[in-house]
């Protein structure tokens, strides 16, 4: 182990730098904080190359330490004001790592032997992200396919909200909504668009064997040239007064929707 106090050192530049999508993608690196997103990590394989903390009496905090020393990952002590400037969050549990960015490509996901994923078409809002994230986990859905034009899946905003879920399924992201949905159909998946026009209720539909679901822009919806090209479009009846539904909660309900009726 090592010990850096100084902001201007090139390792703490670099670990700084992570904050930033450009230089996740340029070093294929990415910045997870606090204890439970790094041990969910870790003990999902994922490849950790650096961890930063401040010394504390926190045994989990002492343990897991020990084991990234044993395992051979640079581990750096650091100070408060170092740490400070790397953190992103208010009350820090005094510990972050650097990861070797998760990488899954179309041919995992159109292989996936769930048969139930969803794809998110330019959405935007980094909590709603990583709530979809978590609940396709939750509901046993295979992967997460996000558009080009999406948020990026590894903000820290995303990773906290997905709670250590995003590396439990593969995510793909900068994903061509048709030539995807095209890849999609001739591997025979019905693709269903959530839409408030839909044709159908939620609650009448039979979604098969295999099926992704499309969730579209918080704003917007599904582009016209995505909407287009799915099998069927399917709404969520409002009943009240409210123009829609939040993104992630539409997702949640048409994820569970399917996981019921596949398992029941």
């Amino acid at each position: 182990m090592k010990k850096i106090i100084s902001k201007q050192n090139q390792t703490i530049k670099k670990i700084k730098s992570l904050e930033k999508k450009k230089f996740r993608e340029k070093y294929s690196e990415i910045l997870l904080e606090g204890y439970r997103l790094i041990k969910d990590a870790s003990d999902s394989g994922l490849d950790i190359k650096t961890v930063l903390y401040i010394k504390s009496d926190d045994v989990k905090k002492i343990d897991l330490i020990k084991e990234f020393v044993l395992s051979g990952v640079e581990v750096i002590e650091t100070d408060r004001e170092v740490f400070g400037y790397i953190s992103d969050t208010v009350n820090s549990q005094g510990i972050l790592a650097v990861a070797k960015m998760p990488s899954s490509g179309i041919e995992d996901i159109l292989q996936n032997p769930s048969g139930f994923m969803i794809y998110l078409d330019c959405l935007q809002d980094p909590g709603n992200l990583g709530t979809v994230i978590r609940t396709a986990d939750a509901a046993g859905a295979g992967c997460v396919a996000i558009s080009c034009g999406s948020v990026d899946a590894y903000n820290a905003k995303v990773l906290r909200s997905a709670m250590g879920s995003i590396f439990h399924l593969p995510v793909i992201q900068k994903v061509e909504g048709k030539n995807f949905i095209e890849a999609l159909k001739t591997r025979g998946f019905r693709v269903i668009a959530a839409d408030l026009k839909g044709a159908s209720s939620f609650r009448e539909m039979d979604y098969g064997e295999r099926v992704c679901i499309i969730i579209g822009n918080e704003g917007a919806g599904i582009r016209t040239e995505v909407l287009d090209i799915c099998d069927e479009s399917v709404k969520i009846p409002i009943i009240g007064r409210a123009e829609s539904l939040n993104a992630a909660v539409a997702a949640g309900i048409l994820l569970y929707d399917i996981a019921m009726k596949r398992n029941c």
